[in-house]
């Protein structure tokens, strides 16, 4: 069977589209005469003459965020299909038919991405730890994990220090170096953490299929016949019963035979339950990936005949979501038209809010795929799928660690006063992080940049708070004397950063903004620890805190912002910048070279895409909020896994740290 690319997926799709027709078709090729005949999906899946779709419209040496407008990457809630199906956001402009080829390599990315992952998405990450926690692991695992825990000791014993402790240390003292590690790092994985998750899909699955025979003949989630997830026992004692299976048989099933035990008291045939075992291998080697079991239910309805591999069920997968969702977008574009004209004022509105932060950054934004959703809300919640208080959040997954191709989001509410909403695109524009464009030398001096100034900030904070505090004009013009000998920064001088107004209201003036700045740009403080919670999602706040200062803020008083974060505007000017400025000649090249994957795009194929990606993470800024239970240890659940879960969220997947930075921005 030839490979599924995304030329060949865009060819079907495209002949689709223009024809109007509904494109849900019996899939078939020459070798799977079992599924029937079509000739177009004949076509699909053995031509191999690549098809190019339209390039994004050229952009100028000097920027124009005009470009945003007329590549339809600015939606509007009202206006745009929010689909919440893997973050997938369509504009009405790209559902006009000369765009199919375009539209259809975007839904490919949304579909191929290896985020969210199966262990993110409650309850049906419970449901599958709970039942598998009678799955006792093998031996050779055990055996793995004892010998990692001997090196840890073995390491310890060296230095009196076990690694995790000097580990802890170095993300307190470097914050910034921990959130670039954990930007562009995958995790290292727990034997023990990722056998029992791979249980845990298996026996959700095998749970699954029994549901879906008479009488249940499950139609709803899983999750829909379970009323308690406190413990296995209630968890069993529940889902047996619609079974008819006694409780403690699960158990003793289970423990003895391990998934084949639960196959064999489900009554699962043997066909299926290898299947089953087959893509839970699978996904446990490329980080559980929700959109690969998406893809895998989907292509094995057409696999009657069990003839494909676990590859081609994907790609057979893949092509059949896609199809479906190009019929369902043309339907919903049609209940929207009406709504349309009110599109042209706001893009027009955040065209002009982009120009007013660095072409660079527009630029580099632009090239990784990034789209901005606007929320007609007091908040991003509904826009973003329920979640509620974001004022604007940001999204970004990528194939691998650190890259920039994939799916790159802003979405801001649009009910704050002007200045409010360029704060927020502001802010979660400059999340841009690029870990192969900045070098270690940076990095060390970003993070000693930050702790001088917020040594800084703190000794100047105090000098104004005893100026506010003096009793008498000459106390205050000695501290003023002061604060002028001790903090004047590259000719910044106290009286140029006061300006030519009247001098006292100017200083209470300061005063804000340092306090401000102190809350905003320390790592440590109480401020920032109060939305996140660890240092490295601090330190990577700060950036784009200084950036809704320097170009909302204070944007006509650059010279008291200066004179309050010289260190910041260094970081900003020689480190963050230019490793922007990097990146876009990386993407550039990239997209010259059209055997690389350009940026926002998928990788070339996705047999490349099911067979290359075993740490496939992305750490992303900001994503979608989490609930307590999904990091909460269940009981009967082992500390191991749990352990495991919370890395793969911390490395980076779309639901580990939107709740931090939500809660953050609606209350600052």
């Amino acid at each position: 069977m030839s490979h599924l690319n995304r030329s060949q997926c865009v060819t079907l799709i495209s002949d689709d589209f223009d024809k109007g027709e509904n494109p849900v078709q019996p899939l078939d090729t020459k070798q799977l005469k079992t599924l029937g005949a079509s000739p177009e999906l004949v076509k699909f899946l053995t031509d191999k003459t690549p098809v190019v779709a339209p390039a994004p419209a050229a952009h100028q040496t000097a920027f124009d965020a005009e470009i945003f407008k007329t590549d339809n990457r600015i939606h509007a809630d009202l206006t745009s299909i929010l689909t919440h199906d893997h973050f997938l956001v369509v504009h009405p402009g790209e559902l006009k038919p000369e765009n199919a080829p375009r539209l259809a390599e975007k839904i490919f990315t949304h579909y191929t991405i290896p985020e969210p992952h199966f262990f993110s998405i409650q309850p049906q990450s419970s449901i599958a730890l709970l039942m598998s926690s009678f799955i006792p692991v093998s031996l050779d695992v055990e055996k793995e994990k004892l010998l990692k825990d001997l090196q840890a000791l073995y390491e310890k014993s060296k230095t009196g220090e076990h690694p995790k402790l000097t580990e802890t240390k170095n993300r307190y003292s470097k914050p910034y170096a921990a959130h670039m590690k954990r930007w562009g790092e995958a995790h290292e994985k727990d034997p023990v953490g990722q056998e029992y998750m791979q249980h845990a899909l298996a026996s959700y699955l095998l749970m699954e299929e029994a549901f879906k025979r008479p009488p249940i003949s499950l139609t709803e989630p899983l999750a829909s016949y379970v009323k308690h997830l406190q413990s296995p026992d209630s968890l069993i004692a529940n889902l047996c019963t619609h079974l008819n299976i006694e409780p403690h048989e699960f158990e003793k099933a289970s423990m003895e035979k391990g998934v084949q035990g639960i196959a064999d008291l489900l009554k699962i045939d043997a066909a299926t339950t290898t299947d089953i075992q087959a893509i839970s291998a699978h996904a446990a080697q490329n980080n559980f990936p929700q959109n690969m079991i998406e893809s895998w239910k989907e292509g094995r309805k057409q696999d009657t005949g069990r003839t494909l591999s676990i590859p081609d069920v994907l790609q057979l997968g893949v092509a059949l979501r896609i199809k479906h969702t190009m019929a369902t977008l043309q339907n919903h574009s049609k209940a929207k038209a009406a709504l349309r004209k009110e599109t042209g004022d706001l893009e027009n509105a955040v065209v002009v809010q982009l120009g007013r932060i660095p072409a660079e950054v527009q630029e580099a934004f632009f090239l990784s795929g990034g789209e901005i959703i606007a929320s007609a809300d007091n908040n991003v919640g509904k826009a973003f799928g329920g979640h509620s208080n974001a004022l604007g959040l940001h999204l970004h997954a990528s194939y691998e660690p650190g890259k920039t191709n994939g799916i790159r989001q802003v979405y801001i509410s649009r009910t704050q006063e002007p200045a409010e909403r360029d704060r927020y695109l502001f802010h979660e524009v400059h999340h841009m992080v690029f870990p192969e464009q900045m070098s270690p030398e940076s990095v060390m001096k970003i993070d000693d940049l930050m702790d001088k100034g917020a040594t800084r900030l703190r000794a100047l904070n105090q000098e104004l708070k005893n100026w506010e505090e003096a009793k008498t004009p000459d106390e205050k013009r000695t501290i003023e004397a002061r604060i002028e000998a001790g903090f004047a920064a590259e000719g910044i001088t106290l009286s140029k950063a006061l300006g030519e107004k009247e001098r006292d209201p100017m200083m209470r003036r300061l005063r804000e903004n340092v306090n401000y700045a102190l809350k905003n740009f320390d790592p440590h403080s109480k401020e920032l620890a109060r939305g996140y919670v660890v240092p490295e999602l601090r330190a990577a706040e700060i950036i784009s805190r200084y950036a809704e200062l320097r170009f909302s803020m204070l944007k006509d008083q650059p010279d008291m912002l200066n004179f309050i974060a010289p260190e910041m505007k260094e970081v900003y000017e020689q480190h963050y910048l230019p490793h922007v400025r990097k990146e876009i000649e990386t993407l550039k090249a990239a997209s010259a070279d059209t055997s690389k994957p350009s940026a926002g795009k998928a990788a070339v194929s996705l047999s490349d895409y099911v067979a290359s990606a075993p740490n496939a993470a992305s750490p992303p800024q900001t994503i979608v909020a989490t609930t307590d239970a999904e990091t909460t240890p269940l009981k009967g659940v082992p500390a191991a896994v749990i352990s495991e879960l919370q890395k793969i969220q911390k490395n980076g997947t779309f639901v580990s740290r939107a709740a931090e930075n939500h809660v953050a921005e609606a209350s600052r």
